[in-house]
């Protein structure tokens, strides 16, 4: 039944959290609703469903026919900007600088190090 699935999506959202624990903004799609003999839920109970589990929101939709996908992700997409936005922004640990390199100092290599002077000889 109708209310068996909407407890599964219940159980399902409850797991779906951001990266701190906090629950992320989620959306009831009733699916198929191009089908003659959809069963169409009442409006009210499930905008009475989404408050009491805190859904941002449902839509029938039809991914068949692309009714109502649209306006859903655009929806749900909002919800979670408006989300973002209200949080607050924790300022980025400074990076440690790496050490400076001198780019303008000539290369060494093994053939241009200065070798030793050996003492005793005239060149």
């Amino acid at each position: 039944s109708s209310r068996v699935l909407w407890t599964l999506a219940v159980t399902q959202f409850e797991k779906v959290r951001s990266p701190n624990g906090e629950p992320i903004p989620c959306i009831l799609l009733g699916n198929k609703c191009d089908l003659p003999n959809a069963h169409r839920p009442e409006e009210d109970a499930m905008k009475a469903f989404c408050d009491e589990n805190a859904f941002s929101g449902w839509f029938e939709v039809s991914a068949k026919e692309n009714t109502n996908v649209t306006e859903a992700v655009e929806m749900l997409v909002g919800k979670i900007l408006e989300v973002q936005k209200a949080q607050p922004v924790e300022p980025e640990p400074e990076e440690t600088k790496p050490e400076t390199v001198n780019v303008a100092a000539p290369k060494s290599s093994p053939s241009s190090q200065t070798q030793p002077q050996k003492s005793g000889g005239c060149c």
